[in-house]
């Protein structure tokens, strides 16, 4: 993959060098690189994967629209493994006579994952989609941990941070991907969500066929519906945009700060648009439990202090509550502990009266943001990523782009009024 994107940069500069149009030239280097990027990185699955699918939804601020087209694939569409291989999956799980019960299993797949791919099936009458663990995806965790951990040690040794312990940073990441190839633990949090929400007509969660799921097999009722992607090409109004984008947030808060369990996973290919359904305005279809974290009624209420602090613009109190929380190490200098409060200020700024309702796609607001952020990160020295918080922030980072591309704009204090009150 290195040797085909390095090419096909050289290629570019050629290009340059011989009078073609620079801007032109560079966009379409950077289609192709992308291309190969899918490729390669789907064709690796699992943690790899990952990677291209972050980098769809957090390059927007820095990539060309005909990139970010072409690295959106990995989001639901990344190359196929061949059915065949899958199917042996299937039918060791199932057993023969399980197996045998399932119609109409198409071997044309409904989407690529990075864990999983997804068929249709039928059962009775009854349309299933079967989300199917590649091969050997389970083993090469372990591995491809060690490996990363590796390159993030040299990386911080490089970078003069060899006091940094990501111990429990990589505990953590160890623990979220084992759960996501345990397709069990993933039923009882549908299951969860499901009972959760069964007062809340704007989410729709699928049932568990519990008789065809198993670790490497989860059965689930087929839900009809747009992708995010597809949803915008159709134009939705202004009204429309604003209503997913409240709901998106509405469903955060409540995840978070009352349910105590997060669906960490942004990916927009996690989400459906229901615009078929009888009762207006159209329903959210909730797909990917695989990420679920759960926390503890203390770390919530901490969480809601700090974010109080900030509110009060407090440094002290801001940063006594953040060294408890182990989110930053007493240990930092004064001007990184400056450059942390004043990322966390610019952090709650959506949410002042002044600036409702809050326009997401301000780009002002971003680029500001994201100076912040590389100016506490390069200051950092003794910190490790807190670990308790790397996969709800990245929901958090998810949701936030979600809400700039749909260029939502949101009436945000009700939902910090509803955050403070809330037990």
């Amino acid at each position: 993959m290195a040797a085909k994107i390095g090419a096909k940069e050289i290629g570019r500069r050629v290009n340059e060098k011989i009078g073609n149009n620079e801007k032109l030239s560079q966009i379409k280097s950077q289609v192709e690189q992308a291309k190969i990027l899918v490729e390669s990185l789907g064709r690796l699955k699992g943690a790899a994967m990952k990677v291209g699918q972050m980098l769809s939804l957090e390059g927007r601020d820095f990539l060309p629209p005909q990139v970010l087209e072409v690295l959106s694939q990995l989001q639901n569409k990344a190359p196929p493994v061949p059915f065949e291989e899958l199917l042996k999956v299937l039918k060791d799980e199932l057993g023969e006579e399980i197996f045998s019960q399932l119609e109409n299993l198409n071997p044309q797949a409904l989407a690529a994952a990075s864990i999983g791919q997804v068929h249709r099936a039928d059962y009775k009458g009854q349309e299933l989609v079967l989300k199917i663990q590649y091969p050997g995806i389970s083993q090469s965790i372990d591995s491809d941990l060690q490996l990363l951990q590796k390159i993030a040690r040299s990386m911080m040794l490089l970078g003069g941070r060899s006091n940094i312990d990501t111990g429990s940073l990589f505990d953590e990441l160890g623990e979220v991907l084992k759960q996501e190839v345990d397709y069990l633990s993933e039923a009882k949090h549908l299951e969860r969500f499901s009972a959760g929400l069964k007062n809340n007509d704007s989410f729709r969660v699928p049932k568990v066929a519990i008789k065809f799921s198993t670790s490497k097999v989860l059965a689930l009722s087929f839900e009809r519906g747009l992708s995010i992607n597809e949803w915008l090409i159709q134009k939705p109004s202004q009204e429309d945009r604003d209503f997913l984008g409240s709901k998106m947030l509405e469903l955060y808060f409540w995840e978070f700060f009352e349910f105590g369990s997060v669906q960490t996973d942004p990916n927009f290919a996690n989400f459906l648009i229901d615009i078929h359904r009888s009762k207006k305005p159209f329903q959210i279809v909730l797909l990917d439990f695989g990420a679920t974290r759960t926390y503890d009624r203390s770390f919530i209420e901490q969480y809601k202090v700090l974010l109080s602090k900030i509110e009060e613009k407090n440094f002290k109190e801001s940063l006594a509550t953040s060294f408890q929380m182990k989110l930053l190490s007493p240990e930092e200098s004064l001007e990184c502990q400056q450059a942390y409060f004043s990322m966390l200020l610019k952090s709650m700024e959506p949410f002042d009266n002044k600036m409702q309702p809050f326009d997401f796609s301000s780009m002002d607001y971003s680029s500001e943001m994201r100076r912040l952020t590389f100016a506490f990160t390069g200051l950092v020295k003794m910190s490790a990523p807190p670990h308790q918080l790397i996969f709800l922030h990245r929901k958090l980072g998810g949701i936030f782009a979600l809400l700039r591309v749909l260029e939502a704009r949101v009436n945000l204090p009700p939902f910090w009024e509803k955050l403070i009150h809330s037990t």
